[in-house]
């Protein structure tokens, strides 16, 4: 071992083998170390915790707790705070406390710099005790103890503004405190599955310690890992939001800790749950218009800064399930993206009624009639009700006449189309899209 962080993954498989007091010792001499080292100080209290002794577990926990509030780590605050509840439940009142200085009505918050959680990449001193053997004694966990509970003010800088926890700062303090004391903690293994894709979605989590992978798995069994979420991260709120079933499927990468907020008991806890939602539903819609930013196809011929560019001209709509949105041999009035939702593409023929093509986020329509036609050639209706941004036509000719990539990518997906509707009855649709982002639902 070279570095704090091999002695801290040293101390992680101790724990996780079972070999109590070797993790107990080794995080210990992390803290001594390292005395901003809040997840060393998170691991010593769990090495207690599972020698059964859970004393010493909630005194370790509850000076996790007071540093985490005070240097900025409300997140961090709150798993060990929820921690010391588990152990003794009169102690569920500190969240009290925790919710005066975090909420909206705290004087405290603010932009700040906060300390570092430790150095992991120092090098371990030369005169760091040897791990050999070491056998379980009062004496040893009173050592450990005493590390884990005490803490010289001088060894960290408090800020004086502290940062906001997500969602949550916007409610007043006995809001906040509702919510908090409805807030689950789950702590998960490696590998171990956090939300299954086809679920229905009824809470959504922030993760505060470890990591985590995202796939999706389609039709024909194939996965395909779509992201990686790292601490901070807020997932499973879109198939709250929009009341719908996960999309995706998120895995544990490492031992993870996370915070569970449950639609029932926020709705239970908290008349201002509206707050929550409309906060959810703003993230989730900047996260899904972020995504089609990045993979939506018609945006792919685009540079980063013409992408941000061309969104701002774009205009956002809700649209309601059953709505005409484009009528054939009406003049093309611009061109529509689909965010959230599905529409169906109806053509009128002199036999009725065909429907095309089903469209799906990500997908583009419209286009047919702005490339010299001047008028739809087909309906587009929406199935569901949807999320749909409009570029109004007289952004779109010189925007393609600007980007010869992306007026190719245009023209030769109105061709396609073109011809579909040439096929007679029975003929290959237009193709439905193979990229699948998570729904949402806007505010």
């Amino acid at each position: 071992m070279r570095t704090f962080s091999d002695l801290g993954k040293f101390a992680s498989n101790c724990l996780l083998s079972g070999d109590f007091v070797q993790a107990l010792r080794a995080f210990a001499l992390i803290v001594r170390h390292q005395a901003s080292d809040l997840d060393a100080r998170l691991r010593l209290g769990d090495c207690f915790l599972a020698m059964g002794d859970a004393q010493r577990a909630a005194s370790v926990y509850s000076t996790l707790a007071r540093l985490a509030t005070h240097a900025g780590y409300p997140l961090r605050a709150i798993v060990a705070l929820k921690l010391m509840a588990e152990l003794h439940p009169d102690l569920a009142r500190l969240q009290d406390v925790f919710a005066a200085l975090y909420s909206a009505d705290s004087p405290r918050l603010g932009r700040g710099a906060r300390p570092t959680i430790g150095e992991p990449e120092a090098e371990l001193p030369p005169n760091l005790l040897q791990l050999g053997e070491i056998a379980d004694s009062p004496a040893l966990r009173d050592e450990c103890l005493a590390i884990g509970s005490s803490f010289d003010e001088s060894q960290m800088v408090f800020p004086e503004k502290l940062p906001s926890v997500p969602l949550l700062s916007d409610l007043p303090t006995a809001e906040f405190a509702a919510v908090l004391h409805s807030i689950q903690l789950r702590r998960c293994q490696a590998g171990e599955r956090i939300l299954q894709q086809g679920d229905v979605g009824t809470s959504f989590f922030v993760l505060v310690r470890g990591g985590a992978q995202v796939s999706h798995q389609n039709p024909e069994g194939e996965s395909k890992r779509l992201a990686a979420l790292g601490e901070g991260a807020i997932f499973g709120e879109m198939a709250l939001v929009s009341a719908s079933a996960r999309v995706a499927s998120v895995d544990a990468v490492g031992e993870v800790d996370l915070l569970e907020f449950d639609g029932r008991a926020l709705a239970a806890a908290s008349e201002r749950l509206g707050v929550i939602a409309t906060a959810l539903a703003k993230f989730s819609r900047e996260r899904m218009l972020n995504n089609l930013l990045n993979a939506a196809p018609f945006f792919r011929p685009l540079k980063e800064q013409q992408r941000i560019d061309l969104m701002r001209r774009f205009t956002l709509h809700e649209v309601p399930a059953g709505t005409l949105v484009v009528q054939q041999g009406q003049p093309g009035q611009g061109l529509f993206l689909v965010v959230q939702g599905e529409t169906e593409v109806l053509h009128q023929g002199g036999s009725g009624s065909r429907r095309v093509a089903t469209l799906g986020p990500g997908e583009v329509f419209g286009e047919i009639a702005l490339l010299g036609t001047e008028h739809a050639t087909a309906d587009v209706k929406t199935t569901k009700a949807s999320t749909l941004l409009f570029l109004d036509r007289r952004y779109f000719s010189p925007l393609i006449e600007a980007v010869p990539a992306l007026r190719q990518y245009i023209t030769q997906l109105g061709a396609e189309r073109a011809s579909a509707l040439k096929q007679p009855v029975g003929a290959p649709r237009w193709s439905e899209t193979s990229w699948p982002p998570p729904p949402m639902e806007g505010s």
